[in-house]
């Protein structure tokens, strides 16, 4: 999931629903989260994706320290 969503940031094909706030510290938010967790679920063939279940799937690299969620700001994370 990672790779994919930085592969969506470094394209800039979807600037419309996830964009860089400061490339250079990793920073980024979902603009459109529903339109992001709806591609993620065609990469993964599973049409019935929601931003619950891919932010499920971020929370996950919080541990590993892959993302992280940025306090105080509303679906913006950093790599």
């Amino acid at each position: 999931l990672w790779k994919f969503l930085l592969k969506m940031l470094l394209s800039g094909e979807h600037d419309s629903q996830i964009m860089w706030l400061e490339k250079k510290k990793g920073t980024f938010k979902f603009i459109n989260s529903s339109a992001v967790a709806s591609l993620w679920g065609k990469h993964k063939n599973k049409p019935n994706m929601t931003y619950e279940t891919l932010s499920r799937s971020i929370r996950f690299y919080y541990k590993s320290q892959i993302l992280r969620k940025v306090p105080k700001q509303r679906l913006v994370y950093q790599f």
